[in-house]
């Protein structure tokens, strides 16, 4: 009798830690902070080796093609926005919203782009576009293959974000060794859906809270970064 007991409270216990992981008794809201920046010192180094490329002349019917022009200023840039996420036992729901404010973490601003809501049981989308005011819902979402072949785990570089426990990981592909993805990823959430990666090797095993892709040569010079944060 004992040992029936136990077994049902164990079984108790781990419905109930895999039911908090998944959010199917419980709603989470997040913040999601995009920042994507082009430094000028990023600018003035492509500037530099395009000007040493050889400049165009015909070789019989043939033209080799000019140095591209010079980058503008404008190329330099630090944009940042958000995307409020909310997780509910029956939906996903996400606010795309162009505001380069950060200050503010809350749902309500002038630029929402776009509301996307995911049916959690049969993964059907339906999107509303405030500028046209106009409804889809033609599309199942599914993650997909994952367009980095080599995962690389860092399990005692540790960060906590948003009050869960996160190890470093590192994605790279062999098809593009300039690009990296970083993430920080956390095994206490155990979600299918995240609004920054569709990466089905990812999402079944962790689910990331940070991710940062950048050019190898620049990490801080050329990048885009997502940092998930808790809203009340």
């Amino acid at each position: 009798m004992k040992k029936i007991i136990l077994i049902f409270t164990l079984l108790i216990i781990i419905k109930g830690f895999s039911q908090e992981k998944s959010f199917t008794d419980t709603m989470i809201n997040f913040v999601i902070k995009e920042r994507q920046l082009v430094s000028k010192n990023y600018t003035d180094e492509i500037n530099n080796l395009n000007s040493k490329l050889p400049r165009g002349q015909w070789e019989g019917e043939k033209l080799n093609i000019d140095a591209p022009p010079p980058l503008p200023h404008e190329v330099s840039f630090d944009f940042k926005r958000f995307i409020h996420f909310t997780i509910t036992p029956q939906h996903y729901i996400q606010y795309n919203i162009v505001n380069n404010v950060f200050e503010n973490d809350t749902l309500y601003g002038p630029a929402t782009t776009e509301i996307k809501k995911i049916n959690r049981e049969d993964l059907s989308v339906s999107e509303f576009i405030p500028l046209w005011f106009t409804t889809r819902t033609s599309k199942l979402y599914k993650m997909d293959a994952c367009n980095y072949n080599i995962i690389t785990e860092f399990r005692n570089i540790k960060k906590n974000i948003s009050g869960y426990n996160c190890f470093k990981v590192i994605l790279e592909s062999e098809t593009n060794p300039y690009d990296l993805l970083e993430l920080y990823v956390t095994e206490d959430i155990n979600l299918n859906y995240n609004p920054v990666i569709n990466c089905k090797e990812i999402l079944t095993k962790y689910y990331p809270l940070y991710l940062k892709k950048y050019r190898k040569k620049y990490p801080d010079d050329n990048f885009r970064e997502y940092t998930f944060v808790k809203s009340n």
